[in-house]
């Protein structure tokens, strides 16, 4: 389960806090009642977070998607003979 500060708290506790993120989420209310969840994140979870959410991505996706069902989509055969070395 989650641990739960207020956004004072981390201020006052930050090394505390981190250290405790290490091990577990830990949730900090801010004072306008937004959420924050902090918690430690392996390379592919970084990655993983920064490809999600990039615009640039989903929009990739989207015209991928539209490509494969106008008919205009490479099989990956294909894909894999265009980059043999």
């Amino acid at each position: 389960m989650p641990k739960t500060i207020s956004v004072e708290q981390l201020g006052l506790e930050t090394a505390k806090v981190v250290g405790e993120a290490r091990r577990r989420p830990v949730l900090v209310r801010t004072i306008d009642g937004e959420t924050l969840v902090l918690r430690a994140l392996s390379n592919d979870d970084l990655a993983d977070d920064l490809i999600v959410k990039d615009p640039g991505f989903r929009a990739s996706i989207r015209r991928a998607r539209r490509n494969r069902i106008a008919g205009k989509g490479v099989g990956l055969a294909d894909v894999l003979k265009r980059f043999r070395m």
